[in-house]
Parts: C-alpha cells; sequence; structure tokens
C-alpha cells in the first residue's frame, strides 16, 4: 500500500512539471513577435498566435478549422501560404518569400511539417533596414521560438564558446570538371539542401555556405551546456542522410563522391556585420578554420573533431551515456594543416562501435 502510494506522488509531481513546461510553452509561443499558424494535413487552422491574429485581423477562435487560404493580407496570401503548405507536408519543409508590390517590408515565410499537420512561421522585416537577417533560412522553427522567449537576435555581436559542424562534398571539386554545369550545380545544391535541413532540424544554425561546403553552428546564439554532444549527434546524423543520395548519383553514373565532417569547439564572435546595403550574420574564430580544415582534408563518410569537441562530448556521455543516440569511438586522427594557425591541429576521428 505505502509503495503505491508513493508511486501516485511521483506520478502526481511528474504531472504538474509536465504541466508547468506546457504552459510555459505556450506563453513562448503566444508571445512570439513573428506570425505563427498550425494548420491540419487538409489545410485547417488549429491555431494561431496573437502575431497572426493581429496581422489578418481575425481572432483565434474565428479561425478555428477555416480553410488556410480564406487568410488574407496585403503581404501574406491565404492562397500562397496554403501552396507554401502543401510543398511542406510532402517534403517535410518549405520556404519563401512574400511581399507586395511597393511596399517596406516582407516576409520569411517556412513551413515545417509537424505530427498531423504543418507548422508556418512568418517574419517579417523591412526591406530598407541594415541589419534584416533571414530567421526562416537560418534556424528551425523550434529554435526561431525558443529566440523569441529569450529575447535574443541576430544584430548584437556576442562571443560564447559555441561548436562550429562543417560538411564538405569530398572529390566535388575535381569530378565536377568532368560534369555538364547543370548536372553539377543540381549536385551541389542537393547535397547543401539535404545537410542543411538536417541540420537545422537537430538545432543548428545556419553559419555559411561556401561552395559544396556548409557550416553550421551550435550553441549560438542561445548558449547550451551540450552544444558540442548536440553537434555530433548532428553531424552523424548529417552523414547517414547523404549516403542514400550518393548512392542514388552513382546509380546516376556519375562520379564517385563523399562527405567528409570536421568539427571544432572555441570562442566565436558572431553578429551582423558588412556594409550598410548589404548587412549578412557571420561568425569568426579559430574554431571555423578548423572545422573546415578537418572537413577539407578529411576521408570519405570521416568525422573528425577538435580536442576541445572531445572533451565536451565525453562529458556529456558520462552525464547521459546515450546522448549520442549511437555507440561511437574515438581514435586519434593525423594532424591537419589550418590556415592562420602555427603547427598542426590534432584531430580525431569518430568511428561507430
Amino acid at each position: 500500500m505505502k509503495a503505491l502510494e508513493a508511486e501516485n506522488a511521483r506520478l502526481r509531481v511528474e504531472l504538474e512539471h509536465v504541466h508547468r513546461e506546457a504552459q510555459s510553452a505556450r506563453r513562448t509561443i503566444v508571445g512570439l513577435p513573428q506570425i505563427l499558424i498550425s494548420v491540419s494535413a487538409t489545410g485547417s487552422i488549429v491555431y494561431m498566435n496573437t502575431a497572426a491574429q493581429r496581422h489578418f485581423g481575425i481572432d483565434e477562435k474565428q479561425a478555428f478549422q477555416l480553410p488556410l487560404r480564406v487568410l488574407t493580407s496585403p503581404s501574406l496570401r491565404g492562397e500562397e501560404l496554403q501552396s507554401l503548405s502543401d510543398i511542406a507536408w510532402k517534403e517535410g519543409t518549405a520556404s519563401r518569400q512574400f511581399s507586395a508590390a511597393g511596399a517596406k517590408s516582407e516576409f520569411e515565410v517556412r513551413a515545417d511539417r509537424s505530427e498531423g499537420g504543418v507548422q508556418i512561421l512568418a517574419y517579417e522585416r523591412n526591406i530598407a533596414a541594415t541589419g534584416s537577417s533571414s530567421l526562416a533560412r537560418r534556424f528551425s522553427t523550434t529554435v526561431i521560438r525558443e529566440m523569441g522567449a529569450m529575447g535574443l537576435d541576430l544584430e548584437s555581436a556576442r562571443r560564447q564558446e559555441a561548436t562550429v559542424v562543417v560538411s564538405a562534398l569530398s572529390g566535388f571539386d575535381s569530378s565536377a570538371k568532368a560534369l555538364p554545369a547543370g548536372a553539377a550545380s543540381q549536385m551541389c545544391d542537393e547535397f547543401l539542401t539535404l545537410q542543411t535541413e538536417v541540420a537545422l532540424e537537430a538545432g543548428g544554425m545556419l553559419g555559411s555556405i561556401q561552395g559544396p561546403e556548409v557550416a553550421v553552428l551550435f550553441g549560438m546564439p542561445a548558449s547550451s551546456s551540450d552544444h558540442a554532444s548536440t553537434a555530433l549527434r548532428a553531424a552523424l546524423e548529417m552523414r547517414d542522410a547523404q549516403k542514400s543520395v550518393l548512392d542514388a548519383w552513382r546509380r546516376r553514373g556519375a562520379p564517385a563522391l563523399g562527405v567528409s565532417i570536421g568539427i571544432a569547439t572555441g570562442d566565436l564572435l558572431a553578429g551582423t556585420f558588412g556594409p550598410a546595403r548589404r548587412r549578412e550574420f557571420a561568425a569568426a574564430g579559430p574554431a571555423m578554420r578548423i572545422a573546415s580544415a578537418f572537413a577539407t582534408s578529411g576521408r570519405t563518410d570521416e568525422v573528425l573533431v577538435s580536442n576541445r569537441t572531445l572533451d565536451l562530448v565525453r562529458e556529456a556521455i558520462s552525464r547521459k551515456p546515450f546522448v549520442l543516440s549511437r555507440s561511437v569511438k574515438f581514435r586519434r586522427g593525423d594532424g591537419v594543416h589550418v590556415p592562420g594557425i602555427e603547427g598542426l591541429a590534432e584531430s580525431i576521428q569518430v568511428v561507430d562501435a
């Protein structure tokens, strides 16, 4: 009897904790300055936050179960939102810009498939503003909601420790010479699209794209104690996701290519920089160069991490043994030359156990 009472007490505590988290999450979503709309698989509205209700001039109760296409405003038209939602439902995600003729602002809109429907997030920005950043392209909707709750933005410069993941399409530069320009461009786009989508869904932030190479940041702008382990888990998912695409390319007769990934942790200076006419978010620091050097020097399907990343990952594993969702081994790799850094950077190989 006492054991049953103790179990009931434990369940009550857990339920109260879940209820508090649900209330906190709802306050976060409702208070977002961005427009957030949830629709069912059939296109019916199931939720609109305060910003969405204000923008379209309709109460959430009035909008409930109405077709998404009935919403309209000078910059956002329901028919186009429905089309974007349909694409996201089929492909997992979709994004585009919306603006009205002569308007001083535009919307970055991203739609993501969720359980039973689609979430649409629209971020308004001033076209003439000097510090505008495309949140919808750089983050998943989950991370954007977290940023809104914490009052974070990309405009303010900050310096903090973060982990950088750089994924490169190995062998592309040499193989692309033998391919038609259109085919080479398509392969590069397919690689960058898949790698970016997997990384954003894992909680990363798009840092930069340089040819067939994409850099993603973890632990920035919102700091996190588990940024290194989250980055490694995402990197392994990025590598695995690309394998089926690489196999499909080979079946089409394309040259044998691979993916190689570099990960490094360190202090980064990040913010929105550049001339007034073209300001962009950027991050700088030795970790960016180290991760890039690891990626471009790595072998096919190889994942290399820095010593600092390894230390943090091992610490995370000691606290949460299944934090990587798989078993891995770490092996000492070769030293890698990094531009601007004396000597060779030590690398550690990450292999499946």
